[in-house]
């Protein structure tokens, strides 16, 4: 059964509205949804302004404003998401809501993040990769040494990263002609030149 936008998100609020930290795994348990349901609606509350950015990975907990907010009544509605302040507006292209998924996550495979990030794009294993290759050359993302096991007994595992430049909501653009990252949270550039590692 297809949900309504809002169902998940809102639902999520009903729980982080104690005012408690909650990690994934305990939201994974207690809710009925899956994971990547529960880490997209974390990115749509982020969107709101309503997560507490300060919380370690995995960690989820409403701002002190988003807690004003949801108990005056505050409810995720269908539609586009109003801009915040003088936030700039970005298009929603699968590498924006896979920086927003990182904001959100901390600690991430590539799994998790297309799968909050992925709607119905061609190719966004490739996209991701690249864009994470370029996202690590500008220091922005760490290779973690652990692995998460993988589900069948010959997975080698999955690769964990984390997000270690969290410069604010809009995602970094990379400029493939001048070979630069672009970030629009700090208005400067960062060369990545030819080398980039491999994923």
């Amino acid at each position: 059964m297809r949900l309504a936008p809002g169902t998940v998100p809102n639902e999520l609020i009903d729980v982080l509205m104690d005012g408690e930290t909650h990690r994934l795994e305990t939201l994974c348990n207690t809710m009925i949804y899956s994971k990547e349901q529960i880490i997209r609606a974390a990115v749509k509350l982020a969107d709101h302004g309503l997560m507490d950015r300060h919380s370690e990975p995995g960690e989820y907990r409403l701002s002190e404003r988003g807690l004003i907010q949801v108990r005056s009544g505050f409810r995720i509605k269908s539609g586009p998401t109003r801009a915040h302040g003088k936030i700039r507006r970005q298009h929603d292209t699968f590498r924006v809501r896979a920086w927003k998924a990182m904001r959100v996550l901390g600690i991430f495979t590539l799994g998790e993040v297309i799968a909050a990030a992925e709607r119905g794009e061609a190719d966004p294993g490739y996209n991701l990769r690249h864009y994470m290759r370029v996202l690590i050359k500008a220091g922005y993302v760490i290779d973690l040494p652990s692995k998460v096991v993988g589900t069948k007994p010959t997975s080698p595992g999955f690769k964990r990263f984390r997000l270690i430049k969290n410069t604010g909501a809009l995602a970094p653009v990379y400029r493939p002609r001048q070979k630069v990252l672009f970030d629009f949270n700090t208005g400067t550039e960062i060369a990545i030149g030819e080398a980039v590692p491999c994923l």
